[in-house]
């Protein structure tokens, strides 16, 4: 283009000095001038497309070489996460294997009660989170999970008790070993979530809440799957005991507590309240032992499965796990209803 553009300039340049078209032509001159303009031209052009070919390449290594770093920083960022990681593992001895091991151990020496509330303040301090929940599960629940004890409110936020049908899909994963993870980072979940089975029957649901995202990894999972279960090999151990010891638990064909065993129950659900991690409430009705043991069937009919009943000497207690003033307010009506006290001893109740 250069070249074309500067023949026609330099033949309407002679054109314009009275010479004419044919002299132009035939003048040599013109060729020379001719062929060296098209050399410069095409020198020019060949220099300013290499140029820009240059350019474009020059942005085009650069934008990748941007996307490299980009990329070799997040490896430099995980690789770091990872290696805290690690050196907690080797530094922070709590969470060893063999640590973990004795520290849920001590749970051998604890009741039923006590080794679920015992467990909620172990899980708190090997996964490092102030919120904790643990639900347990019987047979005769009719597919509910019910709140045995929670470390905050937070870990309360799923409710006292939670329908198993509306966490399937955690479910579905918990049957096959598997930890549930809230990698979609839901507030309305936990971030954190396992089950442990017994003869393929569901038995306690552990929730923690409050896990920061870069702990969310398979290691932490695999510690959380190990706590759970030696947890549970120890409730098992707790319950076994409970039941050799059941006659001396209760009174004779009813499953109302002795003395001793009600105020043993009620000191722990007391030590358990006194750290946050429990709720509950005590309802007593004046009664004597004969007429205890005379209505105990229709006594026992008016609690859950999740309360407990017992004899003091004196009263009957109910005892409501994880119940506030509304609750108690709601079993003293039940109780009421079916004949038992009145509003005036009921109003001095504990």
């Amino acid at each position: 283009m250069s070249a074309a553009l500067a023949t026609a300039g330099y033949i309407l340049g002679q054109m314009m000095q009275n010479r004419s078209g044919f002299e132009v032509m035939i003048d040599y001159n013109t060729y020379v001038w001719i062929a060296q303009l098209f050399i410069v031209g095409l020198a020019v052009g060949y220099l300013r497309d290499k140029m820009k070919q240059t350019s474009l390449e020059a942005e085009e290594n650069y934008a990748y070489i941007d996307t490299q770093l980009s990329d070799m920083k997040d490896i430099s960022d995980t690789d770091i996460r990872i290696k805290k990681s690690l050196e907690e593992q080797v530094v922070n001895q709590s969470r060893s294997i063999g640590t973990i091991y004795d520290i849920t151990k001590s749970l051998q020496q604890d009741s039923y009660d006590e080794v679920l509330f015992h467990a909620a303040e172990i899980m708190m301090k090997i996964m490092d989170t102030k919120d904790v929940a643990i639900y347990t599960v019987s047979d005769n629940d009719e597919g509910y999970a019910r709140l045995f004890s929670a470390s905050s409110p937070k870990a309360m936020s799923l409710g006292r008790s939670i329908r198993i049908s509306d966490y399937e899909y955690m479910v579905a994963g918990w049957r096959e070993k598997k930890i549930f993870i809230n990698r979609a980072l839901d507030p309305k979940l936990p971030m954190m979530a396992n089950a442990v089975f017994e003869d393929n029957s569901m038995r306690l649901m552990f929730f923690l809440w409050g896990i920061p995202w870069e702990r969310m990894t398979f290691s932490e999972a695999d510690i959380f799957a190990v706590v759970c279960l030696l947890i549970h090999d120890s409730t098992v151990s707790a319950l076994k005991y409970m039941n050799a010891i059941v006659e001396t638990q209760y009174f004779e064909k009813t499953h109302i507590l002795r003395p001793e065993p009600l105020a043993r129950k009620i000191e722990v659900f007391t030590q358990a309240e006194e750290k946050g991690l429990f709720q509950f409430q005590v309802h007593r009705i004046p009664m004597s032992q004969e007429q205890m043991l005379r209505d105990a069937p229709l006594l026992e009919k008016q609690c859950y499965k999740t309360d407990a009943i017992g004899y003091d000497g004196t009263d009957v207690c109910i005892v409501l796990s994880n119940s506030d003033e509304k609750g108690l307010e709601i079993v003293r009506n039940r109780f009421l209803k079916a004949g038992f006290g009145t509003e005036e001893n009921n109003e001095a109740s504990v």
